[in-house]
């Protein structure tokens, strides 16, 4: 199973201790924040990726299961006036990859 790397830019307050850990997916912008690879992570580094989501003191950097080759977003059930959430991955220019959750109203 494939899994990927996010960063929550909003937590991250740039340790760098997950470049350290993962050059191979991770490097830092010239302020020290991480830019992640938005690849899904290969087999060989999966335990070096999770070494690295687990040693971050923010808890900004996750290590989540791609939604797969299809990457249709995941409808959930919602308080939201019975309304679906969708979650769906979206890739910036830098390369770095977010999740977001949108409510169809």
């Amino acid at each position: 199973m494939s899994e990927k790397l996010l960063v929550n830019p909003i937590e991250c307050e740039g340790h760098g201790a997950c470049a350290e850990l993962l050059p191979e997916m991770i490097r830092l912008d010239e302020w020290g924040y991480p830019i992640v690879d938005g690849r899904p992570v290969p087999a060989g580094l999966e335990r070096d990726a999770r070494a690295a989501a687990s040693a971050c003191p923010t808890l900004a950097l996750r290590l989540l299961r791609s939604l797969g080759a299809s990457r249709e977003p995941r409808q959930l059930r919602s308080s939201l006036w019975g309304r679906p959430l969708c979650f769906s991955w979206l890739t910036m220019p830098t390369g770095c990859v977010y999740l977001m959750r949108v409510a169809f109203i």
